[in-house]
């Protein structure tokens, strides 16, 4: 005898990351036509209105501001994430600087477990600030 169990937190969150997904790559369609293909420098930007698509349907991402790490150095990025999720639009803008092996899709939702992240906090001229580092080159598990 077989018993099917469901999990409804299994089940809220695949619907949640379809969802999310789904908005994520019509957003992405939409910005790549007014921008250019791989969006560089619209991380911002795109973090922003997707923050706003996501809110208005009833969930709540965080927009975090950090760095990328590369192998011949890192540059500023944003990224949103949710439910343990990682989510970036623009990522692929860092695919010049990574090998063939490490590229990043145009849509990113992984789990931040997958993620190398690391938190640091950087201080100049008497200004501290407090970043999310993402080494893009370790690639993801």
């Amino acid at each position: 005898m077989l018993i099917e169990v469901t999990c409804n937190w299994c089940q809220m969150h695949s619907n949640t990351l379809r969802i999310v997904t789904s908005h994520a790559r019509r957003l992405r369609t939409r910005m790549v036509g007014q921008y250019g293909p791989d969006l560089g420098g619209f991380c911002g930007e795109a973090s922003f209105r997707l923050r706003r698509i996501l809110e208005a349907v009833g969930y709540h991402p965080t927009t975090i501001n950090g760095m990328v790490q590369f192998p011949n150095g890192c540059g500023g990025h944003w990224w949103l994430e949710l439910h343990q999720r990682y989510i970036d639009i623009t990522g692929d803008q860092f695919n010049r600087h990574l090998p063939k092996e490490d590229q990043i899709p145009k849509v990113l939702v992984r789990p931040i477990s997958q993620c190398h992240l690391y938190s640091a906090r950087i201080e100049d001229e008497g200004m501290r600030l407090d970043y999310y580092i993402l080494d893009y080159y370790k690639g993801f598990q």
